[in-house]
């Protein structure tokens, strides 16, 4: 992992396209002290943070997505003893927040995509169930919740990516363990099934979605904050491990951009650090 270039080098390779604006969000989750619901945005084109209105509430654990340009808050938790059903969207474009169709069950440290159109929600916590392995999906035009097939295993604090039009679930933890199964989900027969595991266990940790390849970067074995990432190649169900980043992490953020992988904030910490594959 490197850190980001500098804001000249950059200025220099845009200099000649269009300044189109690629925005990454961080919103809520806790600062050591207080748990948040502040939120902003980074511009890849002049390489700032900018400040959004706030979410409705604070909240940590929740699970955010970006759909057509407006971000989803699903869940999440008071970082005390409130477990959220709320939901919420922000659209850029009148800088205002609205509350969307609740889950249909409260949960905390889940999982979110896109994938086939809509917002798919992974595992997480519930209050009273504990550790859960359904999956919800949420339709943005129609409003509403339905529920999808249930994962192999129950998860909390799992990963998620997408390759190839598969929906892969990564580590987390059950009921007992921290894991290192992971399971991809294929939407032209809604079965579930079981590919290679990785090398670490792990939860809290963040996937990411590059070409042929999804890296699953850092987290929590239990012990310690991991700062090992992992490369899976699913034409050869197997997992690598590359290059660390320069620091252990857990519960921060990833991001595709322009090939390489950004890994934003986490415990502890609010640097921002890169990998790029093709060097």
């Amino acid at each position: 992992m490197k850190t980001k270039e500098s804001h000249s080098d950059y200025k220099k390779r845009h200099s000649k396209k269009k300044a189109v604006h690629t925005w990454v969000y961080c919103l809520g989750g806790w600062n050591g002290t207080n748990i948040l619901n502040t939120g902003q945005y980074f511009d890849f084109f002049d390489e700032e943070w900018h400040d959004i209105p706030q979410m409705s509430i604070p909240r940590s654990a929740f699970g955010a997505v970006v759909i057509k340009g407006k971000v989803y808050v699903i869940g999440g938790w008071d970082g005390v003893d409130t477990t959220f059903s709320e939901c919420e969207c922000y659209d850029p474009n009148t800088k205002k927040w609205s509350k969307i169709q609740h889950l249909p069950q409260a949960r905390r440290g889940h999982s979110t995509i896109e994938f086939m159109n809509r917002i798919y929600v992974l595992g997480g916590q519930h209050p009273k169930m504990g550790t859960l392995s359904d999956v919800r999906t949420y339709d943005i035009e129609k409003g509403v919740w339905s529920i999808a097939p249930t994962m192999c295993a129950s998860r909390r604090y799992l990963a998620v990516a997408v390759l190839d039009g598969m929906l892969y679930a990564i580590g987390g933890r059950s009921h007992t363990k921290t894991l290192k199964s992971v399971e991809c989900f294929n939407p032209k027969n809604d079965t579930w099934d079981l590919v290679a595991k990785m090398n670490t266990v792990r939860y809290g940790a963040t996937a990411c979605t590059i070409g042929k390849h999804i890296y699953i970067i850092g987290g929590w074995d239990g012990e310690v904050e991991l700062d090992t990432v992992e490369q899976y190649n699913a034409d050869e169900n197997k997992w690598v491990r590359i290059p660390s980043m320069g620091r252990g992490r857990r519960e921060m953020g990833s991001v595709e951009y322009e090939g390489k992988v950004y890994v934003i904030g986490g415990t502890y910490t609010l640097e921002t650090e890169y990998y790029n594959p093709s060097t």
